[in-house]
């Protein structure tokens, strides 16, 4: 499956990269949420190779393992992190 990174992928980037007090500082308001470490590993993986199948392969896990996580990083989130589609990018 093809993917395209959405604005929800670009806020989750400048949560990772702005981290707690910084975050504070600059008047970003952070989520509450149960992230774990392996969740946004994998989002990583699949904004590398934008193919969930390709990314599972990169990073040794299975596909549904790999979509069930970034599926439940965007529930946490509250929208969606990629616009999917089977035949193209979006």
């Amino acid at each position: 499956m093809s993917v395209s990174i959405s604005a929800g992928r670009r806020r989750l980037m400048s949560m990772v990269r702005l981290g707690g007090s910084s975050a504070r500082q600059s008047g970003v308001r952070l989520v509450e949420a149960d992230m774990e470490m392996h969740e946004i590993k994998y989002f990583f993986a699949a904004c590398r190779t934008l193919n969930f199948h390709r990314a599972a392969e990169l990073i040794h896990v299975s596909q549904p393992a790999l979509t069930r996580a970034i599926q439940k990083l965007e529930a946490e989130l509250g929208g969606h992190l990629f616009h999917r589609d089977r035949k193209k990018f979006g």
